[in-house]
């Protein structure tokens, strides 16, 4: 981990230490917004929401409406206050940490922190409400930024949660008193509780002193790329800040990786259209085996902090400022992922099934992942071991991943079929189309397989939909700028729902991946400004086909829609022409 000297393991030092001593520790945590009259006063919070101008004015118009009595109105947004509201048990807070160090302890080698800008985070937070915005992969996101919080001596976030987690017994009373407050996932035409929930988030922002988190994306994201961002809790969050409340609020967009994850499985199976299992308190008790499994290491890293204020006052008066900000929220995030061994062997392994019958040995993954890993760190992104180091690392992830992955006797390097009876899966409740079982058993690996690609593809797209319009034309070896663009304009329209472009800066992204391109020569520019492929042969076989699955199951879809007209036959033209002048196995 020398590579990552502003990353500190803070699970080392509690395998040294008594863990009840940390938990019982003296805890005078960091506030926000020291100058907040309420002080982790829940209580009061529920007041200043029943009694603020804007709901009593609802409830008068409700009462008057409905023909019901105000007191009765009034009981109504006090019950859905308590159905909402986070409450602050510190007893509650250090038992379930020191039940939580133990679990940690047991299935991760290490919690690595990028502490350089949440020391600074930690000392300037008093001075305004401050808004966590972490990535969302993994159920465990929250918990693990509860501990970081509880580490370092910051005061736990209040964090919006589902109302599924409320409803599990037990478990929803324990989240609330570590400062869970609940959301229902619909507001639906309830005037009342949408108007509640809003003036609730606003006034956290606005007279509490915790800091406030919330998952921009909405929902775990099943494959791990990022999704598109939600602007409902950004716009509630922001407010108070657009009308004046609030000198400023700062904003830290964080970002969660993992070795492994926790749900791959059953991400694949969801993806697949198998049903998301209900949160209950008996299907956590059934998960408790998944406590047996080793899953590495974790890696946080917290964005440098910024002004929504600053922010919002620069940006140009055609662009909306919320999405605007959630966007580049989103974006931070994702440039702020720390790419494991196994994300790079995903990839290799990935491109070698795709193109290659033949074994993909020890010797040559080595060679590869080395050449991988030097790329990304040309593009500047973090990666978490050392070129000395690079068959360790290998064969440590190979044994991480050992229900995907292994090794055969003659060392080359093998999905692992699924082992497992599907009689137990009722397909009627598929989403979508039911799949056979030899499908759904040879997907299930793949899917996981690409589970741990998708992460490294967003320093990579813009690369790769750029190659990919310069090997669609091989009878030329020059291409207008114009062309170029044209052409990549049209990729990300279709491919806009599995990956992350903000339309307003299109123009900006394709100068950034030229600019890449030009640095691993992987284009060059001709004196008349027109563009020609480089001849880092290799990079560019690569890209085209981690690319491949997308551009073919689109392709695949739009051939069994009708009145695609003339968009199905520019991209099957596209396409083809791509893939059968290249290294990649054709669509034929």
């Amino acid at each position: 981990m020398s590579a990552f000297t502003n990353y500190t393991d803070i699970l080392s030092c509690r395998r040294s230490s008594s863990d009840f001593t940390w938990v019982s520790r003296d805890f005078s945590p960091s506030h926000s917004n020291v100058t907040a009259p309420n002080k982790t006063d829940h209580n009061r919070i529920h007041q200043d929401v029943l009694r603020s101008p804007r709901i009593q004015k609802i409830i008068q118009e409700i009462s008057a409406e409905h023909s019901v009595p105000f007191k009765t109105v009034e009981l109504k947004v006090s019950a859905t206050l308590k159905e909402i509201g986070y409450t602050h048990q510190l007893a509650v807070i250090r038992g379930l940490a020191f039940v939580l160090v133990k679990i940690l302890k047991k299935i991760l080698n290490g919690i690595y922190v990028n502490e350089t800008h949440l020391k600074k985070i930690k000392l300037e937070m008093k001075n305004n409400p401050v808004i966590f915005l972490p990535s969302h992969r993994s159920y465990a996101d929250f918990i693990l930024m509860a501990y970081v919080a509880f580490h370092y001596e910051i005061e736990l976030p209040c964090v919006a949660a589902g109302m599924d987690f409320q409803s599990m017994w037990l478990m929803g009373q324990l989240l609330r008193d570590t400062h869970a407050f609940f959301m229902r996932r619909s507001f639906g035409d309830d005037k009342l509780y949408k108007a509640v929930f809003d003036e609730y988030v606003q006034t956290l922002v606005i007279s509490g002193d915790l800091p406030i988190e919330f998952f921009i994306e909405g929902t775990r994201s099943r494959s791990a790329k990022s999704l598109l961002p939600k602007f409902g809790m950004l716009s509630m969050s922001l407010a108070p800040l657009l009308e004046e409340h609030v000198s400023d609020i700062t904003i830290v967009p964080v970002n969660l990786s993992y070795d492994r994850t926790l749900e791959e499985s059953l991400f694949s199976f969801e993806l697949l259209g198998v049903p998301k299992p209900k949160e209950t308190t008996s299907g956590l008790l059934k998960a408790l085996h998944m406590l047996d499994e080793k899953y590495g290491n974790v890696y946080i890293n917290f964005c440098k902090p910024f002004s929504a204020k600053v922010y919002l006052k620069n940006i140009p008066s055609q662009l909306s400022p919320i999405t605007d900000l959630a966007f580049t929220v989103v974006d931070r995030q994702q440039r702020s992922c720390v790419v494991s061994c196994f994300n790079l062997i995903s990839m290799v392994l990935t491109n070698h099934l795709l193109v290659n019958d033949e074994p993909l040995y020890l010797k040559q993954l080595v060679s590869d992942v080395s050449w991988l890993r030097s790329v990304m760190q040309e593009l500047s992104v973090s990666t978490v071991f050392a070129i000395a180091n690079v068959l360790n690392a290998i064969e440590e992830a190979i044994h991480l991943h050992k229900s995907l992955v292994k090794l055969s006797n003659e060392s080359a390097l093998q999905l692992v079929p699924v082992d497992l009876a599907l009689s137990c899966i009722n397909k009627s409740r598929l989403k979508g189309h039911e799949l056979t079982d030899e499908t759904m058993l040879i997907s299930l690996p793949v899917f996981t397989l690409q589970h741990y690609v998708n992460p490294c593809l967003y320093f990579l797209v813009n690369m790769a939909l750029i190659t990919t319009v310069l090997q669609s034309n091989r009878d030329t070896s020059y291409f207008t700028w114009d062309f170029v663009f044209q052409k990549f304009q049209f990729l990300r329209r279709i491919l806009a729902f599995e990956f992350i472009f903000y339309k307003k800066k299109e123009e900006e992204d394709f100068l950034e991946a030229l600019k890449k391109l030009e640095l691993l020569n992987m284009i060059e520019e001709q004196e008349d400004g027109r563009l020609c492929p480089g001849n880092h042969f290799k990079l560019q076989a690569l890209l085209c086909n981690l690319f491949y699955p997308f551009l073919s199951s689109y392709l695949c879809t739009m051939k069994c829609l009708p009145n695609v007209g003339s968009t199905l036959l520019s991209f099957t033209s596209f396409v083809c022409t791509t893939y059968s002048s290249h290294s990649c196995k054709t669509l034929h």
